[in-house]
């Protein structure tokens, strides 16, 4: 029984590894930009190099609320999905969900 359940662990273990390095693989062909332009339009480009580029442009709006919080708001095309917001933190935007809670693993950083 032992051995079946370390079999399976091992298993578990391998297709982890592959979907997370497909999944990183496939993340780096991707490029999103987001281009805050000063009449509170926000241009967003999604280039996306897998086998030919392809390139997706959105205009969203954005807005700065009563505590200087960054406001990203979604369009009929794009849906964020995302109640929260942003703060400029050390020069990179992170991002909070509508709790307040930091979300670790997104972040908008200027090149």
């Amino acid at each position: 029984m032992k051995e079946a359940a370390d079999d399976r662990i091992f298993i578990e273990n391998v297709l982890i590894s592959g979907v997370s390095d497909m999944v990183e693989s496939i993340l780096n062909e991707v490029t999103v930009t987001f281009d805050f332009q000063k009449n509170n339009e926000l241009v967003l480009t999604i280039a996306i190099t897998i086998e030919d580029t392809e390139t997706e442009v959105e205009n969203l709006k954005w807005n700065l609320n009563s505590k200087n919080q960054l406001i990203i708001a979604d369009n009929d095309h794009v849906q964020l999905q995302n109640e929260g917001f942003w703060l400029l933190k050390n020069g990179v935007l992170i991002n909070f969900d509508e709790q307040g809670d930091f979300q670790e693993h997104v972040y908008l950083v200027r090149e």
